[in-house]
């Protein structure tokens, strides 16, 4: 396996992950590094790019674990500083709505439990399979299914409220 070229294809799906799960750039920045790092240590284990991406995905997710754990408040940046790609549209006004709505969707997703934010991620963000998920969080299938059902729920609760306060 060509790890260099493995990087380069998976670094920024790794960061994103880390990155909504943790909302610190720089904390996205060392467990991305640190899980490729692990990764690059034990290539010998590993027999194909799906199971690497796997592995990886799971010793990020590990690791994105322990520091929410460790840490007392896990929106450690202001959400407004999160920052999301440029838009797409020419429209001032219809980039300044995406903003908005974007700004508020990351807001409720912080809001998340770690538990219900890292599957909706995996699945949302990453457009990763059930079963994929499964093996990163070592949770059965059927668990999943129902942790991205409860967190989409959760999440419509929370835009609903959120957008309830700014009328």
């Amino acid at each position: 396996m060509d790890f260099q070229k493995f990087f380069k294809d998976n670094y920024n799906s790794v960061f994103r992950y880390v990155f909504r799960m943790s909302s610190s750039r720089e904390t996205a920045e060392d467990i991305s590094q640190e899980a490729f790092l692990r990764m690059a240590q034990k290539t010998e284990l590993i027999h194909d790019i799906e199971d690497a991406r796997r592995w990886t995905f799971t010793v990020a997710r590990n690791l994105c674990l322990d520091f929410l754990r460790k840490s007392k408040d896990h929106i450690l940046v202001p959400i407004e500083k999160i920052p999301e790609p440029e838009s797409k549209n020419d429209n001032p006004s219809i980039s300044a709505i995406e903003g908005e709505r974007k700004t508020l969707i990351k807001k409720a997703v912080l809001e998340l439990s770690p538990d219900l934010r890292e599957v909706l991620i995996l699945r949302a963000y990453e457009n990763m399979r059930y079963e994929e998920i499964s093996a990163i969080t070592g949770r059965p299938t059927g668990t999943v299914k129902s942790r991205i059902a409860r967190a989409r729920e959760i999440l419509r609760n929370i835009l609903d409220s959120l957008l309830e306060g700014m009328k």
